[in-house]
């Protein structure tokens, strides 16, 4: 079984989502966490970041991994391009930051 950009990626963030789920980083830092310009910002902001990018990372690597499993095994009836396969992965790997970030905007920067 050939290991397809999507279960590449979806295992690697479903893991990170798993692990920042158990173990959240509590101050902000650059090593360990959401840690984005816009999480940093304030305590407030990463506090929310920890507690609603994990969930988004461990669905979408779960997708990811579906989608790759799919592909894996309906491969013999259709025929994807290599160059759409890591297009795909791109974009679904960016749409849980994507997210994020717009949560954030939405919930801290009205009351900023």
């Amino acid at each position: 079984m050939e290991l397809f950009p999507y279960m590449m990626v979806g295992l690697v963030y479903a893991v990170s989502g798993l692990l920042m789920k158990e173990y959240p980083a509590k101050k902000r830092n650059y090593l360990w966490g959401y840690a984005t310009c816009s999480s940093m910002k304030s305590q407030d902001r990463w506090d929310f970041a920890q507690k609603f990018s994990p969930q988004l990372f461990i669905n979408y690597g779960v997708g990811l991994l579906a989608l790759g499993l799919i592909e894996n095994y309906l491969g013999a009836w259709i025929s994807t391009d290599r160059v759409f396969r890591i297009a795909a992965s791109a974009l679904l790997t960016l749409l849980p930051i994507i997210q994020t970030e717009l949560e954030l905007k939405k919930r801290f920067d009205k009351a900023e």
